[in-house]
């Protein structure tokens, strides 16, 4: 018998690469030079961060429905100066996507890891992807970049112990676009509604952000 529930849920899995400075922190939340700058230092010192991970809507309708559109993260992270080479487990993080922020054309993506480092300490990657249209129509920066801080503890009001930035290289975005699986149903029809549902939120947040606004009057 074919496999139907009434939860139908979609999941993808995403690789992000990358350099941080232990030490560094932004003076602002948004302070881009100061991830730019640490990124820099990571690179001279080879400070190397990465992660694999598997986000997942459970119930698609309710992703769609929910403001914060979150999903569930699970994979592996890699943080140089707080994990060995091999990375770390992260078990039930959190995933936010296209998150409002009370200005027009502006969104968010989140991410919020949790990771029991070599030390045995509790640590968190703390990220966002800046959705924003300043004029230079570059989707692919707003949903490739990811400014990250490392800290203590597993929640966001841990000190920041260190900042970088996560990218996706376009080898990885390109094996990413063949993970989109859905669950719940094996039925081939409700899997393309499943699909053209997410695809139609995805773009059309996208739409809002960077076309809408050179269209207005």
């Amino acid at each position: 018998m074919a496999l139907q529930t009434d939860e139908v849920g979609l999941s993808f899995t995403e690789t992000m690469k990358g350099f941080l400075q232990k030490g560094a922190a932004p003076a602002t939340p948004e302070d881009v030079a100061a991830y730019v700058a640490a990124e820099r230092a990571g690179q001279q010192a080879n400070t190397y961060m990465e992660f694999t991970l598997t986000i997942a809507m459970p119930n698609l309708d309710v992703f769609l429905a929910d403001a914060q559109h979150p999903g569930i993260a699970n994979g592996t992270v890699r943080v140089d100066s707080f994990t060995g080479p091999a990375g770390v487990p992260v078990n039930d993080g959190l995933f936010n996507l296209f998150v409002e922020t009370g200005r027009a054309y502006d969104r968010r993506m989140l991410y919020a890891l949790p990771f029991v480092g070599a030390d045995g300490q509790p640590y968190l990657l703390d990220g966002f992807k800046l959705v924003r249209d300043d004029g230079r129509f570059d989707v692919w920066g707003a949903t490739s970049t990811l400014y990250t801080v490392i800290r203590a503890g597993h929640d966001r009001t841990g000190s920041v112990l260190a900042c970088g930035i996560l990218h996706i290289l376009v080898v990885d975005f390109m094996q990413q676009l063949g993970t989109f699986t859905v669950s719940g149903t094996d039925d081939p029809a409700r899997k393309a509604a499943a699909l053209a549902q997410f695809g139609h939120m995805f773009m059309g947040t996208l739409w809002d952000v960077f076309v809408r606004p050179r269209l207005s009057p």
